[in-house]
């Protein structure tokens, strides 16, 4: 489907739908912090959409219970101690070992990756009992617990623990924090010490009978853990499962039909909750402002990209504060949230959290680059030619950025003949029917230098910058930041420079606009054939008229993005988005070339291009 199909997409849908949340002044579930509601759903018009969007949060399978760090390693220590039953297989199932996946990935990194082949070995028969038995034993710990009036204790000592790093040594210090409120009788305090040695020899049923817990619940709790684990362990079936086991009436009833009946109670629960806590206070006419800045950034996505985020139910978060630690505990300015039910997204959880201290450029700089993070290829939009044709693609630009900014540095460092000749080798190697001057066309050479730099540094996989970042370790984690990294360049700093920036990156360019793009439009396609849109604009329109202004026009970005530009005196500084946070504030590398060369002159006579150009680094 050709993409103008959906260039009607009015960004100011999000609005329309409250899927912009500021997030002093929206609702945040405590039991699963990705279920956001925005204060205006509770309005009596919006009540049965704001059901509808509370059903599929509380209904997706994300996250899952080991998604949080601390609990998964307090798992994790508690299979290593639950006793291996001896008639079932330790053997592994065949897979690919961690050495094989990234050898794949640094040859062929996208048909690796739309695999979606992990370098997590397969469970064998055995190692899959203890893992559920591990998730049964950390909720009869925690039902024990919120029985005798601590609710909640268990999470909150393991994320203490955690800040640590627990182990075996740690594992017996949170049991021994906890042996007071598991006392066995209303006396005698849990022994440590025996807790540890009940998992060991007597596993589960050791357990809960040492807790002293109703045989009904261990039961039923043995039947919702069998259920879950076929589901990957999701956080939303815990707690719908839980809130059913308190309904009257549900005695009994199969772990399925509690979720179901534990689902609408919740809802139920949190409405009313809402109902009585939040405030409308449409004076904070600051909030509005921010969500209209949203909304001007989101008019620098592609129509298509902005609406598949709009049909997977997708929500941007934004806080005033400069990151978003008091957010999501992060350093960062920008973080993307995606979990689909099936290869086919039908049922997803997206969300953007990001950082509004930026200002404007940079707020777009980030949503772009989350958005583009969220809809990497998948199996289902792709094909296997086409991710090897990708993967080609991607090769080549890596060799010729090398030889770019090779020719960067020469001009820089070169008189007046050396530049020229750099100017000649930049002609040599133009694409087919764009001369270098099309390509350069109104564009000024510190802009073409400085993109070359850019591109050098995060469009080049082996680049000195994710060399220095250990959060891009692997060859799948670079590959996923080339789409992104390009989106920026693509959409905000050089948005009127396509051609450079196709002269540039080829591969990567032809990669966007023949097979990214498309695979978004065949994603939406595939939603709209198999269900309904997730909101009826239409009807929001003429029912719930937005009760603030319309939101900033798409072009009123520019002379933002212009005045930045000559701040900087003509020189694009990045600061790091998304997962880069290890990378300080102050990271430019573009201020001045990495490296030196060694030859004022050059003998352009074919040997410019020569792989065996020695650069010097700075001593």
């Amino acid at each position: 489907m050709n993409q103008s199909v959906h260039a009607t997409f009015d960004p100011k849908n999000y609005l329309l739908d409250r899927r912009i949340m500021p997030e002093r002044v929206a609702f945040r579930d405590k039991e699963n912090g990705y279920v956001w509601v925005h204060p205006d759903d509770l309005k009596p018009a919006r009540r049965e959409r704001l059901k509808e969007k509370l059903i599929n949060d509380c209904t997706v399978r994300f996250p899952e219970i080991k998604d949080c760090q601390a609990t998964n390693t307090f798992i994790s220590v508690i299979n290593k101690l639950v006793p291996k039953d001896p008639h079932l297989s330790d053997n592994v199932p065949e897979s690919y070992s961690k050495d094989e996946v990234e050898s794949m990935a640094s040859n062929a990194p996208l048909s690796t990756l739309i695999r979606n082949i992990s370098d997590v070995r397969p469970t064998s028969e055995a190692e899959w009992v203890r893992e559920k038995d591990a998730v049964v034993i950390y909720y009869l710990i925690d039902h024990t617990l919120t029985e005798r009036g601590y609710p909640g204790l268990l999470k909150e000592v393991v994320d203490n623990l955690a800040k640590r790093g627990i182990d075996n040594p740690e594992i017996e210090r949170l049991f021994h924090e906890l042996r007071g409120p598991l006392k066995l009788t209303t006396t005698e305090e849990l022994s440590t010490t025996e807790l540890i040695r009940t998992i060991k020899q007597n596993g589960v049923e050791g357990v809960a009978s040492l807790l002293n817990v109703d045989p009904h619940f261990l039961r039923d709790l043995y039947d919702m853990v069998e259920v879950i684990a076929e589901r990957g362990f999701p956080l939303n079936d815990v707690i719908n499962w839980k809130a059913g086991r308190s309904l009257e009436g549900m005695h009994g009833a199969s772990p399925q039909a509690l979720m179901e009946a534990g689902l609408h109670a919740r809802i139920d629960a949190m409405m009313n909750y809402m109902d009585h806590v939040l405030r409308h206070d449409e004076s904070k006419r600051e909030e509005h402002t921010n969500e209209h800045l949203v909304v001007a950034a989101l008019s620098h996505v592609p129509p298509i990209l902005a609406e598949l985020f709009f049909e997977e139910g997708g929500k941007i978060i934004f806080t005033p504060e400069s990151d978003l630690r008091n957010l999501r505990g992060i350093a960062a300015t920008g973080y993307h949230v995606s979990y689909n039910k099936t290869d086919l997204s039908l049922g997803s959880l997206n969300h953007i959290y990001i950082s509004q201290d930026l200002g404007l450029p940079d707020t777009t700089r980030t949503i772009v680059h989350e958005l583009h993070h969220l809809f990497y290829p998948q199996t289902a939009f792709i094909s296997e030619d086409q991710a090897l044709y990708a993967d080609e693609l991607v090769a080549k630009d890596q060799q010729r950025l090398r030889t770019l900014k090779s020719l960067a540095n020469f001009y820089e460092a070169g008189d007046e003949a050396t530049k020229k000749a750099v100017m000649e080798a930049f002609a040599s190697i133009s694409l087919p029917n764009m001369p270098l001057d099309e390509a350069l066309r109104n564009v000024s050479m510190t802009t073409f230098l400085g993109a070359i730099n850019e591109a050098y540094h995060f469009l080049q996989m082996e680049s000195p910058t994710y060399n220095r970042i250990s959060t891009y370790n692997s060859p799948l984690d670079r590959y996923r930041e080339l789409i992104p990294r390009y989106s920026e360049m693509r959409f905000v700093e050089h948005a009127d420079h396509k051609e450079m920036l196709a002269y540039i990156v080829p591969g990567i360019t032809e990669i966007y606009k023949d097979i990214y793009i498309p695979h978004l439009e065949a994603r939406l396609d595939y939603l709209n054939q198999h269900r309904p849109s997730i909101v009826s604009v239409e009807q929001q329109r003429t029912k719930d008229n937005p009760d603030y202004g319309i939101p900033a026009p798409a072009n009123d970005i520019k002379p933002f993005l212009r005045q930045w530009h000559e701040q900087k005196d003509g020189i694009i500084v990045t600061h790091p988005i998304g997962d880069t946070r290890s990378v300080g504030n102050g990271f430019q590398p573009y201020n001045a070339p990495d490296t030196t060369i060694g030859a004022r002159t050059i003998d352009y006579q074919g040997h410019l291009l020569d792989p065996n150009l020695q650069l010097v680094q700075r001593g």
